[in-house]
């Protein structure tokens, strides 16, 4: 009997307690395929200036399809990429349920509108909320 080890490293949980959660995807690809390339490392260090460790952004984006009821077998090929952000602030008891997006077009113009759209809301949130302010006790 052979016993393997367990390798319990970072990179295989990479998102637990991370400052954006980002979920979702499409059919055998994660999430970040539907963005542009290094495009969620801009993201991760934007959030780092919102709010403080225990605040949590959620981020669910994925395709979808645009189904037509006449259609035999409803195939299309209308692709559409879904964005779903909210936010659960614990230092400022704050949270946002699910708010979706859908997004049209090719899939480039699709991945750029949605890396938009999520800069934009966290241009929203880094606005209302900010960076805490620590408090220096001398």
């Amino acid at each position: 009997m052979k016993i393997q080890q367990i390798n319990n490293t970072p990179q295989s949980n990479p998102n637990f307690n991370a400052k954006i959660n980002l979920s979702g995807g499409g059919l055998f690809k994660g999430p970040k395929s539907l963005l542009p390339k290094h495009s969620f490392d801009r993201l991760e260090a934007k959030a780092k200036k919102i709010g403080d460790d225990r605040d949590i952004i959620n981020i669910d984006i994925y395709n979808v399809r645009q189904y037509d009821p006449d259609t035999f077998l409803n195939l299309s090929k209308d692709v559409r990429t879904k964005v779903y952000l909210s936010h659960d602030f614990y230092s400022v008891n704050s949270k946002e349920f699910p708010k979706y997006n859908l997004i049209k077009g090719d899939t480039n113009k699709r991945k750029l509108s949605a890396y938009k759209l999520i800069w934009k809301y966290l241009d929203a949130l880094e606005e209302k909320f900010g960076k805490p302010k620590t408090t220096d006790k001398k």
